[in-house]
């Protein structure tokens, strides 16, 4: 019997609509006072990875000081090579190291803001105010200005976002698999032929897009999805496995009813649907990312880790990856996309026999090896040799568990889906030869 070799697949965790927005990736500028009574230097340490359309570009703000001088020569690029660096019509990026200069119109709408709030007499106070107002501002001082990790969005003014509900039937589990479907729904559905990749999801109950979906005169429709994994042609012929998709039409969002919304000082208008807008404009924000092969996402969480960046050792099996998680706020005038550096653990890729080592030599003496490392590997994906698909790719299994020790490949049995029957490992590979 032929070596069967197992290796863990990539880096796993451990258990088109930017076209219509434009992300100027400048830190944004903020000019703020500080007490004369001491000296303060701000010293952080920020990691932003910006997502464009055929590079990531990483940009490390490694110290911000009072003097603009430094902080220029302390921004760097150097991880990619200048020659490499491209520009997008999607995404504009400016690199870092040129003046900062803080909004004049946003400064005088605060300052004004703050006039208004000062001066308001006894009359304006209510019982429903959430929080007591701030009594002042500072005004003595030194003013600085500082950098953060906040990046203007500009989005068109037409620009309108239909949302629709989704429902699955059966739900995909687990999330991998669920991402997967969602990809081949964008990707097959009819309706969506001709405005994917404008659309976006949320992997869970929310599609939204820059044109409306034909649905019928209902305003909701369905689709089949025929399943099958990455590495595999097409679906399976005999028995394929299938996710109902049910669309249904919720409304149509005015980002420019939200930009209005921003710039009305006295907030004399409301917005019910502020909510709403938001969390559409984080889905499109996050389209990228999540649908790229060489990002791990948690999709629902919008934190994404490039899985070609350097890895941190931990030890016993597991690596640290740096990554990065977006928000898209509201501010005084503008929208605004915070950008934060997260880290997250990993299972470390390679051959499985050297990740099951590994854990092992990390376990303190007398520990039960075959128990932790059972549910240590519990739900991993290995790529296997002995399987191919159809075109000729490595299948990817799940580990389901580890049997104990003295169960031989005459005794562990297991599901052979294409018999439909259960079968042992020795039984298998007789019958496969």
């Amino acid at each position: 019997m032929a070596l069967v070799e197992a290796k863990v697949v990539a880096v796993q965790a451990v258990p088109a609509l930017l076209g219509l927005l434009v992300v100027v990736a400048d830190p944004l500028a903020a000019e703020v006072t500080l007490p004369v009574v001491e000296d303060v230097v701000i010293t952080p340490v920020v990691e932003v990875v910006v997502a464009v359309e055929e590079v990531e570009e990483v940009v490390e703000v490694v110290e911000a000081v009072e003097d603009t001088e430094p902080l220029q020569k302390s921004c760097s690029s150097s991880k990619i090579p200048q020659s490499t660096v491209q520009r997008s019509r999607l995404i504009r990026i400016r690199q870092p190291g040129g003046p900062h200069v803080p909004s004049a119109k946003v400064k005088e709408v605060e300052d004004a803001t703050v006039a208004k709030k000062q001066t308001m007499n006894l009359s304006s106070l209510s019982l429903t105010t959430a929080l007591p107002r701030r009594p002042g501002y500072a005004t003595l001082g030194r003013p600085i200005k500082l950098l953060a990790n906040y990046f203007d969005i500009l989005p068109q003014p037409d620009l309108q976002l239909f949302r629709y509900h989704i429902d699955v039937v059966p739900l995909p589990t687990p999330m991998r698999r669920r991402k997967r479907a969602f990809q081949l729904f964008l990707e097959k559905a009819p309706f969506l032929s001709g405005v994917y990749p404008a659309a976006a999801t949320d992997y869970s109950s929310t599609l939204v897009s820059v044109k409306k979906l034909n649905l019928g005169p209902q305003g909701k429709t369905t689709y089949e999805v025929l399943y099958f994994e990455p590495e595999e042609a097409g679906p399976r012929e005999e028995d394929p496995k299938k996710f109902t998709f049910q669309v249904t039409y919720t409304n149509t969002l005015s980002v420019q009813e939200l930009m209005d919304y921003l710039k009305d000082v006295n907030k004399a208008m409301e917005l019910p649907e502020k909510a709403s807008i938001l969390q559409v404009l984080n889905i499109a924000m996050a389209r990228k990312p999540n649908s790229s092969p060489n990002v791990a996402s948690f999709a629902t969480r919008n934190k994404f880790f490039p899985v070609d960046g350097q890895l941190g050792e931990l030890g016993g099996g597991l690596v640290a990856l740096r990554g990065y998680y977006t928000s898209v706020r509201t501010a005084t005038l503008r929208l605004l996309l915070n950008v934060n550096s997260i880290t997250a653990a990993f299972y470390k890729p390679g051959p499985l026999f050297n990740l099951m080592s590994t854990f092992r030599e990390s376990l303190p003496r007398g520990s039960s090896f075959e128990q932790r490392c059972g549910k240590f590997l519990k739900g991993v994906r290995v790529s296997v040799s002995h399987l191919k698909t159809e075109n000729n790719q490595l299948r990817t299994k799940v580990i389901a568990g580890i049997e104990p020790h003295g169960y031989g490949a005459n005794k562990v049995q297991f599901d052979w889906e294409e018999k439909k029957k259960k079968v042992t490992v020795q039984q298998y590979f007789q019958e496969r030869t």
